[in-house]
């Protein structure tokens, strides 16, 4: 499920240059100011996740299929309107808008910033039962780790595995490589005050709760 790649094309600060093909991506890891290697991930599977609910409109079903299918630039363009539209599915959008990008080509601070927008909205990510949660754990997890912030990574990791067991195993693997990738001396830098990893907020009760 994981593919390493070392040695790729830089990004901007903290990552999230990213080449996408055949449902997986490479998220630029090592922190800002950090090294240029590329850790290719793949996206929890759709069977090992909690399923769509059958209250969920049908637009939320066919973004969840882009994103399983690694069509993320779909998922950014369907979604984007969607976040100032409808007022039920706003905060679904931009987990899945989030999560598209993240997976494509914006920097991991920013989408970590807009997933902490939408822990906020608990009654919005539970729209479709508890498909929102684990995916907003697994993006926060990814985005996290691609900027080193590697406890409130496993902390994202472990609420994954409360509510999808299945889903949380297959992404341990995937973050303990991330985490090789971030700490080889490669990535090392003389002066860590420069490359330090970005602070960021610890995760609202949102996130910690099933």
């Amino acid at each position: 499920a994981l593919a390493r790649t070392c040695g790729g094309g830089g990004g901007g600060p903290g990552g999230g240059s990213e080449q996408v093909s055949g449902g997986s991506a490479a998220i630029l890891v090592g922190g800002p100011g950090g090294g240029s290697n590329t850790q290719e991930v793949d996206p929890a599977e759709s069977d090992k996740l909690p399923q769509i609910l059958r209250i969920c409109p049908e637009r939320a079903a066919e973004w969840d299929r882009q994103l399983h299918e690694g069509d993320f630039e779909s998922v950014i363009k369907e979604t984007g309107p969607e976040i100032q539209g409808d007022p039920e599915t706003r905060t679904l959008a931009l987990l899945y808008n989030s999560l598209g990008r993240l997976y494509s080509s914006e920097e991991p601070a920013r989408v970590l910033a807009d997933l902490d927008l939408v822990a906020q909205d608990d009654q919005g990510l539970r729209f479709c039962g508890n498909r929102g949660p684990a995916l907003h754990a697994e993006g926060s997890m990814f985005a996290n780790a691609a900027l080193g912030n590697f406890i409130e990574a496993r902390r994202e990791l472990t609420v994954v595995g409360q509510i999808a067991p299945e889903a949380a195993s297959e992404l341990q693997a995937q973050l303990d490589q991330f985490q090789e990738v971030v700490e080889s001396p490669s990535n090392l830098s003389e002066s860590p005050t420069e490359h330090a990893p970005t602070p960021t907020p610890s995760p609202t009760p949102s996130q910690t709760e099933t």
